[in-house]
């Protein structure tokens, strides 16, 4: 929400730029060949970026040359700035027209990659040059003005966004959380500022005043910044959260729940576990703050609330006190933790699983009262591990031990929900594969004894998936029927055979 008011901001200033002329008188000196130069230059833009740009970058790619690459996006981008300038537009809003031409083009991301060097120097000269322009004399002797100025600034623009932002119906906590994160001026106020000053609108004195304020908000930001969500959080929990922001249709449904999971977040993750839980007919429902996510859901027949899931309030209406897990598939670190907290004292034989991205949080997750963390970037690792093991054509049974070995490990025993490394070890000698059986298999309704696939292929069949139930260590009296699955145990090179032998014929 915070990122999406920052970019209305800085588009704005493209307007207030434009603007800037016609406040300072300039109007009447804008005749019909300016206004011809401005339309030429923009469809120009228009129609470069749309036939031309394109192409012209494939070409450069062909050529396989990055430094070549990098010199044709400077060249279109100061070439840009300086036409704007040209035809009487600001520099400014030059460098801001290339930017958009390069966004639509399919090789935006290799572009700004090429770019994020140059924009940090640049980043680094701009501040630079803003402390010289700063006049600490005059700073000095006009501080009860400076200060009185800094804090006006911060608290219409905190007042600002948590307007704006509960305009969006968005929950207190979240509204307060963007007030704190955009109460600074931004980097284009400096750009605005010159644009007045360069046109006389402002007095020198002004000027320098303004220019310590922006800076003042913005050495803050960090501060502010680093305490905003735990700020938020509590001024939110003062004002409180009335569990009418729950539709009474929802309470209904939600009062007759009971042993149920509530999933916290309907992204890809959310809607996964989503997905097993209703393979087994387990009662769950979805809380998202998300507005597009939720009407998502709903058409897709999820059974979804909107709602914020660190209110305390919210997890009540959704009963809490009677369910039977809570998963929070969140990115919100922070929010994490605190909704633990919350459902831990909500209800104290809730089981809590948490993802999370880094293993760093892992610990402090579940210090908090998280049963299970699940750290994005390890399971990622081990999941690369698993296939890059397979392509060496290693043993099932020898990857599987080691990874369960390094999870164990790298857990420290903190997540119970992980199997021990101990009784893998019997996989050690043999690989575990599963092998549908074939629709015209010799072998239909016959009982595993007289397909005796010990013998004739040297595997052990441990198991037999028939629909949704498996039978464990089946009897040799056991019959197998159209549409199972084996499990078999036994060398690499014996599962081709026992393959073979239940085609019927060579593979």
């Amino acid at each position: 929400m915070a990122l999406g008011i920052l970019l209305a901001q800085d588009l704005a200033v493209v307007f207030f730029l434009i603007a800037l002329p016609l406040i300072a008188g300039q109007a009447l000196s804008f005749s019909l060949i300016a206004f011809s130069k401005v339309a030429a230059l923009l469809v120009g833009l228009f129609i470069f970026s749309k036939f031309l740009l394109q192409p012209l970058l494939l070409n450069i790619l062909k050529s396989r040359s990055q430094e070549l690459f990098r010199i044709t996006i400077l060249a279109l981008i100061l070439t840009t700035t300086w036409l704007t300038g040209e035809v009487g537009l600001s520099l400014e809003l030059g460098a801001f027209l290339a930017g958009l031409a390069l966004a639509e083009s399919p090789y935006a991301h290799q572009a700004l990659s090429d770019i994020l060097p140059f924009r940090d120097t640049f980043l680094a000269i701009f501040f630079v040059s803003i402390g010289m322009l700063v006049n600490l004399q005059l700073v000095i002797a006009q501080w009860p003005l400076l200060l009185a100025a800094t804090l006006a600034v911060s608290i219409i623009k905190f007042l600002a966004a948590v307007l704006a932002t509960m305009l969006c119906r968005k929950p207190l906590r979240v509204a307060i959380l963007s007030g704190f994160l955009l109460f600074q001026a931004g980097e284009f106020s400096f750009v605005f500022l010159k644009g007045a000053m360069d046109l006389a609108l402002i007095s020198d004195t002004i000027h320098q005043i303004t220019l310590a304020v922006i800076a003042l908000t913005m050495i803050a930001t960090p501060i502010i910044a680093g305490q905003a969500e735990q700020w938020a959080a509590t001024i939110a929990a003062w004002f409180g959260t009335p569990p009418k922001d729950i539709h009474p249709e929802i309470q209904e449904k939600t009062g007759n729940l009971t042993g149920h999971v509530l999933i916290a977040g309907y992204g890809l993750s959310g809607r996964n576990i989503g997905w097993l839980l209703k393979q087994f007919n387990i009662p769950h429902l979805y809380i998202e703050l998300n507005g597009t996510n939720v009407q998502r859901g709903k058409r897709d027949g999820d059974f979804i609330i909107y709602g914020d899931a660190t209110s305390r309030d919210v997890l009540l209406e959704v009963g809490i006190e009677r369910a039977k897990a809570l998963v929070l598939s969140i990115n919100d670190p922070a929010a994490a933790a605190r909704t633990i907290g919350t459902a831990r004292q909500l209800n104290s034989k809730l089981t809590i699983l948490v993802r999370t991205r880094y293993v760093a949080e892992l610990e402090h997750l579940h210090n908090l009262g998280a049963d299970v963390v699940i750290p994005d970037e390890f399971e990622a690792s081990l999941q690369l591990g698993n296939n890059l093991m397979h392509r060496f054509n290693l043993n099932e049974g020898r990857i599987l031990h080691a990874i369960s070995q390094l999870r164990q490990q790298h857990y420290n025993s903190m997540v119970t929900a992980n199997a021990p490394a101990q009784g893998l070890s019997v996989l050690d000698s043999g690989q575990l594969d599963y092998l549908a059986l074939p629709d015209n298999s010799p072998y239909l309704n016959a009982s595993l004894a007289e397909i005796d696939l010990r013998n004739q292929a040297g595997v052990t069949v441990v198991g037999v998936i028939r629909k949704e139930r498996t039978i464990y260590n089946p009897s040799g009296s056991f019959r197998i029927e159209q549409g199972d699955t084996l499990m078999l145990l036994g060398a690499n090179d014996d599962m081709l055979q026992a393959s073979e032998v239940l085609h019927g014929h060579p593979l």
